[in-house]
């Protein structure tokens, strides 16, 4: 998620710097910010910046309505980056205990869950904890 922030950041010092030009040209966007736009638009409800949302939303208004659907079901108007990361789901618990034991196993490391960790991972076995359905992707 690190690096979508950098790339929210970016994209909007580069709307900052071509807002007078924006306003002037109303839903006449110029083609060399669609990318940037769209992403902003795009990554507004799903990046947990509350001010992020509001530009999106102030965007939005500048663009249409059209723009703003097209953002929000177009992916390949998206940055690349901001598509494939901003959605990453957390793993949950008994899937990351799971892990580390597989791969102490692997390296030959002697490991020893805490006895929380051993209480999730019975869970786990036992069928109690759906680690599988968690990942992945949401986009």
């Amino acid at each position: 998620m690190i690096p979508c922030y950098d790339i929210i950041a970016m994209l909007c010092d580069a709307v900052l710097e071509r807002m007078p030009l924006l306003q002037k040209m109303g839903k006449e966007i110029p083609p060399d910010m669609y990318v940037t736009l769209h992403t902003l638009i795009y990554a507004a409800p799903r990046a947990g910046i509350e001010e992020l949302v509001t530009v999106g939303r102030q965007l939005g208004f500048l663009c249409g309505p059209e723009f703003v659907k097209q953002s929000q079901t177009d992916e390949k108007c998206v940055n690349e980056t901001i598509r494939e990361n901003i959605n990453l789901i957390l793993p949950e618990e008994g899937w990351r205990i799971e892990k580390l034991i597989q791969i102490a196993k692997e390296e030959g490391i002697q490991y020893t869950p805490t006895e929380k960790s051993n209480q999730v991972q019975h869970q786990l076995n036992i069928g109690l904890l759906d680690v599988h359905k968690q990942q992945g992707r949401n986009c």
